[in-house]
């Protein structure tokens, strides 16, 4: 019984690491961008195709990235790669850096 009790255990905690939702802080994704949702400041969010992967990531409002986020707009239109660290925050994911590849 205990057994079976930590096979099913281990089975969902595999089930659990797959995609982009088992990503955590540190992990990075790159890619291009296929699409940005602005907000009223620059960008709210964006979407990177990352092999056969969409990634939805966010800005956050507590990071300094160093540049005017318009300048995603370039990348995005001439499919220019892009890799950012990333960090998973109350079930999204968040861009913690935002670099040229």
């Amino acid at each position: 019984m205990r057994l079976a009790g930590c096979l099913c255990l281990l089975l969902l905690l595999l089930a659990g690491c797959g995609g982009s939702e088992a990503r955590a802080v540190g992990d990075e994704v790159s890619g291009s961008i296929v699409e940005l949702r602005p907000s009223a400041e620059a960008v709210e969010s964006f979407t990177i195709q990352s092999g056969s992967e969409q990634i939805e990531l966010f800005v956050a409002d507590d990071v300094d990235y160093g540049f005017d986020l318009r300048h995603l707009d370039l990348h995005r239109r001439d499919g220019l790669p892009i890799r950012c660290e990333v960090e998973r925050r109350d079930g999204r994911l968040y861009a913690l850096t935002i670099v040229d590849v």
